[in-house]
């Protein structure tokens, strides 16, 4: 995996897999901003750097690519992914979240968040955004095991997974839970620049 740091982490889709089947009208709406948005900023001279992420709550199986090769498929053709995460792999860098927050919102923080885990037996999808967008722009070092490359990349150089700025191609319906990582997470992180590097683009 390439080091250093991409201009812009584009992510779209956040495709959600329920026993292998995900919504593809979707999936093309997605897939036709963050086409859109590649474009524009290679065409500003920028790299650029395509993830997904794959929210797998509700599957029983441990994570794995073979269970996203048909999605992949689908889309090779008009867009590359680069990187691969999925969401279930996202509560493993609790710790590293905590010791990203200031010193005096810790407590605040690791209490809302544990109480909602122990409650529903897993964390809110506010802080699996908030958990994301750190991972995206190097605020929480990744685990080279948990963002995956896709096989399109092995004879060929990739921008790095980590970005100065990370865009998000979401559908409409995800914009509260969004709104919730800032309000919950993300606004109290020690790096104070945090917010504004990350952008969402909705679609209906």
């Amino acid at each position: 995996m390439t080091s250093g740091r991409a201009d812009v982490n584009i992510e779209f889709g956040h495709i959600e897999i329920d026993n292998g089947k995900y919504s593809k009208p979707e999936l093309e709406k997605s897939v036709n901003v963050a086409i859109e948005l590649l474009e524009k900023h290679k065409g500003n001279g920028l790299t650029c750097s395509v993830s997904m992420l794959v929210d797998d709550k509700k599957q029983s199986n441990p994570p794995d690519l073979s269970r996203v090769t048909s999605l992949i498929e689908l889309i090779s053709s008009r867009i590359v992914v680069d990187y691969i995460c999925f969401e279930s792999r996202l509560v493993a860098y609790l710790d590293e979240l905590y010791d990203s927050i200031k010193v005096e919102h810790v407590a605040k923080v690791r209490q809302s968040i544990e109480s909602y885990l122990e409650r529903n037996g897993r964390i809110a999808c506010s802080h699996d955004i908030a958990i994301w967008h750190l991972l995206r722009l190097g605020k929480i070092r990744f685990r080279p095991e948990h963002i995956l490359r896709t096989n399109e990349h092995i004879d060929r150089q990739v921008a790095p997974f980590v970005a100065r700025q990370v865009i998000s191609v979401l559908p409409r319906h995800y914009e509260s839970q969004e709104a919730k990582a800032i309000d919950e997470v993300l606004k109290f992180c020690s790096s104070t620049d945090t917010h504004s590097l990350i952008k969402n683009h909705y679609y209906a």
